[in-house]
C-alpha cells in the first residue's frame, strides 16, 4: 500500500489524495528496493501521540 501511494498520489483503499506537505511526487520514480527501505525506516521510529488535525484540500492551481 505504501509504495502505491507513493507512486499514486492517492491513500490505500480510499483513493483520497495526499495532500501537502506530502513530497510523493518527488519520490513516485524511486526504484521498490528504495521505498521499501524508507519504509522500513518509517516503520522503525518510535511513534508519538498527538492530535492530526483534519485534512485540508490544497487550492486549485492558478491558470
Amino acid at each position: 500500500m505504501f509504495i502505491n501511494a507513493i507512486r499514486t498520489g492517492r491513500k490505500g483503499g480510499s483513493g483520497r489524495p495526499l495532500l501537502p506537505p506530502m513530497p510523493w511526487r518527488m519520490y513516485a520514480q524511486l526504484t521498490d528496493d528504495d521505498l521499501k527501505s524508507i519504509f522500513m525506516y518509517l516503520k522503525s521510529i518510535p511513534p508519538i501521540s498527538n492530535r492530526v488535525p483534519q485534512s485540508v484540500p490544497a487550492p486549485p492551481a492558478a491558470r
